[in-house]
């Protein structure tokens, strides 16, 4: 997807992959999330769970940017 937006010069084709990936993920965060409340051991502490599978989920791509604000810092 990301290389036919990148190889396209229509507006209108970007915006149509833009909204079929959009869509597309946010199904797959949906039936995700649905699953794992599937498989909480135990309905008390599933906010704990849910926390730990938040973090697990967006954990890896701020730690991944943060060598990148380093090299951003020194470009001018």
């Amino acid at each position: 997807m990301l290389l036919l937006k990148a190889a396209t010069a229509s507006v209108a084709v970007v915006v149509l992959v833009a909204v079929v990936s959009g869509a597309a993920t946010g199904v797959y965060y949906a039936v995700d999330l649905g699953m794992v409340t599937q498989v909480l051991p135990d309905e008390r502490e599933a906010g704990r769970f849910l926390g730990a599978f938040a973090m697990a989920k967006h954990l890896p791509s701020a730690v991944a940017a943060a060598p990148l604000v380093g090299l951003l810092r020194g470009v001018r």
